[in-house]
């Protein structure tokens, strides 16, 4: 007999052993199987009952600490049998909840009400690619206010502008465990970035990683606005951030446009001449000018002794000559004594437009 294919082009076969798998993953959690500590149910296909009995068996369950919960709708329907497991288990530390469209619907707002229990074990929370709006960051930013466990919340790829960052920056500010957050590839703007660059100034800031990648940064040339709007100054505030912060390791600002920004990328070329904290520098297709690329690369070979790696991939104006500044830049760095436990550094590159400052291991 020829196999029947489903609306969606998976054979019935196919169906029976995703479904024969679901039947195990379920049993082995309901029997609190020792071997089983991530959960992945990403993409497989899960029937309201099934949602049931493994929420169930999660409340009891003392070895899962991981659930992958990807691409299953969290509806008003299921969402308070997954709030009661969360609540409840004691072992549970990430949760990913990528593709759920919980944005759209009460899910989001009862997940963050049992992320704000005081028994609660998550520590990596990731809602990437939800759909989740202003008013989803609104119910973020009251979560953040409240948790005290989450370490890792991974917001990319949503629809959060302006608005809903300012609160989630406003949130960290009273919030002493968030280390990493991730909320890249979003529309945060000028005015998101300047809140979230004015929450690393802040003494109480604990983030040690920060991605804002291509969120729409917008550079204003004119002359009667260059010097004064918010608009050409978010990456200035940044820099101040970065000159006074003492904790950042991790920072990346790629794909966003910052070709008419060479104020911009001076002050920040200046304060990592100051800055002893940062790693890791992302800056890839921000499509920076020669002069701004060789300031960075000037601070970075002759005054900081602390970043690792910076990511200037993809930089169209960058010229041969400017790379063999960069290149003499590092050889001269290298000659110096360093530190005791310091890291020497090295180029290396493969083109004109793709290279990495990375460290000597």
């Amino acid at each position: 007999m020829e196999e029947q294919a489903t609306q969606d082009g998976v054979t019935m076969t196919t169906m029976t052993t995703l479904s024969s798998l679901m039947d195990g993953i379920v049993r082995r959690c309901q029997q609190n199987d020792p071997t089983l500590t991530t959960l992945e149910l990403f993409g497989l296909p899960v029937s309201v009952d099934e949602v049931y009995s493994i929420c169930t068996a999660l409340q009891y369950n003392t070895y899962v600490e991981i659930l992958d919960w990807g691409k299953h709708e969290v509806s008003h329907v299921v969402a308070p049998a997954v709030a009661q497991a969360l609540v409840t288990n004691r072992t549970l530390k990430v949760l990913y909840m990528t593709e759920c469209n919980i944005g759209i619907d009460d899910g989001l707002r009862t997940l963050c009400h049992v992320m704000k229990h005081p028994e609660c074990t998550i520590q990596e929370l990731h809602l990437r690619d939800n759909h989740i709006n202003d008013d989803g960051a609104l119910v973020i930013a009251d979560m953040i206010r409240y948790n005290a466990s989450v370490v890792k919340l991974d917001l990319a790829f949503n629809q959060i502008t302006s608005h809903g960052a300012i609160e989630i920056a406003n949130a960290i500010q009273q919030n002493s465990s968030l280390r990493d957050l991730d909320i890249g590839y979003n529309q945060i703007g000028n005015e998101g970035i300047t809140a979230l660059a004015n929450t690393l100034k802040n003494r109480t800031s604990c983030l040690v990683a920060l991605d804002m990648r291509d969120n729409k940064i917008i550079i204003d040339s004119s002359s009667e606005n260059v010097n004064n709007n918010a608009t050409n100054n978010c990456i200035i505030t940044l820099a101040d951030a970065i000159r006074v912060n003492k904790q950042l390791k991790v920072l990346d600002l790629g794909y966003n446009n910052l070709q008419q920004n060479d104020s911009g990328v001076l002050a920040l070329a200046n304060a990592l001449r100051y800055n002893t904290t940062l790693e890791t520098l992302g800056l890839c297709c921000c499509d920076i000018s020669s002069n701004g690329s060789g300031a960075l690369i000037e601070a970075i070979g002759n005054y900081n002794e602390t970043l690792k790696s910076i990511n200037l991939s993809v930089v169209p104006r960058l010229e041969r000559m400017q790379l063999n500044r960069i290149v003499a830049g590092n050889r001269l760095y290298n000659r110096k004594a360093p530190k005791k436990g310091a890291l020497q550094r090295y180029v290396t590159y493969t083109d004109l437009n793709n290279y990495w400052i990375q460290p000597i291991v």
